[in-house]
């Protein structure tokens, strides 16, 4: 895994085929959108970021962008730093990217996108995973929603996240 810069982050929507408009992400060609709660439960929580890590081909590198952390209080997002320092003590990053918080991670550090994922949703923070085959985007929101849009340019299953929301 590697962490970013957010040129990094722009120029790797660009060629994925993603839009940005005004550093929101977007799919040009969303053919299917739909939205989850977070689960309750948290140990669902892993689970659930399981399910929403794989979609899209199991090949593919993701991306994810984690934003907006200073939503709450400052002991909250002290602990959520804390947290995802934690996870990534030792993933690699160009001098660019030390104030971002977007890891680009392939296919086989699966694992550790699900491990990154539970950060935002515990803490209610904003963030986004990209697929590199640009028919996936997942925009988890500090409002508890996961909303998924799915491009038109593939057969993407996304059974095993519908039957969370």
């Amino acid at each position: 895994m590697k962490r970013i810069s957010y040129q990094q982050v722009a120029d790797w929507c660009r060629g994925n085929g993603y839009g940005l408009r005004d550093w929101i992400p977007f799919v040009p060609a969303a053919a299917q959108k739909f939205g989850c709660a977070v689960p309750v439960d948290p140990q669902q929580v892993p689970m659930f970021c399981d399910a929403i890590a794989n979609l899209g081909p199991p090949h593919a590198e993701r991306l994810l962008w984690i934003r907006d952390w200073t939503i709450w209080s400052e002991r909250s997002q002290a602990i959520g730093l804390r947290m995802l320092d934690l996870l990534v003590a030792q993933v690699s990053s160009s001098e660019k990217a030390l104030d971002s918080h977007a890891y680009l991670a392939t296919a086989e550090e699966w694992c550790d996108v699900v491990a990154l994922l539970t950060v935002p949703i515990l803490f209610g923070w904003d963030a986004h995973l990209f697929c590199a085959s640009g028919e996936v985007l997942v925009d988890i929101s500090h409002h508890g929603q996961v909303v998924v849009s799915l491009g038109s340019g593939g057969e993407l299953d996304a059974a095993s996240l519908k039957a969370w929301c």
